[in-house]
């Protein structure tokens, strides 16, 4: 039987990826940098867990203190249900490099743009086959990427 995500799971993925790029901007017109890094290399500033889930696992928002779990409560996210996705979010100013999506998106810049950026993503191994899957939003584009839109 093929294992996959219903369209209801990739438009709760979806919303809450644009509900995150809506609320990124703080008072000071920037975005919330919530990695504390400007970038998402590793797992390890994401929410709400340090490595992928897998096989539809589902983990609950909202716990913790930490650094992290704080800066998401102090972007007003909080989903009524588990998330099958862990949630990273990095931002800076326009004199950095965007933080890398982690796979080719064509004409994304890897220099300065001169505007703040951020670059938010989603990963998750639905079917437990070791092969996670990404979707990227970002401030540079409003379309919304995958790294395998199959998975």
């Amino acid at each position: 039987m093929a294992r996959g995500f219903t369209l209801v799971e990739l438009m709760a993925v979806v919303a809450i990826v644009a509900i995150l790029a809506l609320l990124a901007t703080g008072d000071t017109f920037t975005y919330k940098d919530i990695s504390n890094a400007g970038k998402l290399d590793g797992y390890t500033t994401f929410y709400p867990a340090t490595s992928p889930l897998k096989n539809g696992k589902k983990m609950a928002w909202g716990a913790g203190t930490d650094v992290i779990a704080n800066g998401w409560r102090e972007l007003g996210v909080s989903p009524s249900a588990p998330v099958m996705y862990i949630y990273g979010c990095a931002a800076g100013p326009g004199s950095t490099p965007p933080a890398s999506p982690g796979f080719t998106i064509g004409n994304y810049p890897t220099g300065a743009t001169g505007r703040p950026w951020y670059l938010i993503k989603a990963v998750a191994d639905l079917d437990g086959d070791g092969v996670d899957a990404t979707y990227v939003g970002t401030s540079l584009t409003a379309e919304i990427f995958s790294d395998k839109p199959e998975e």
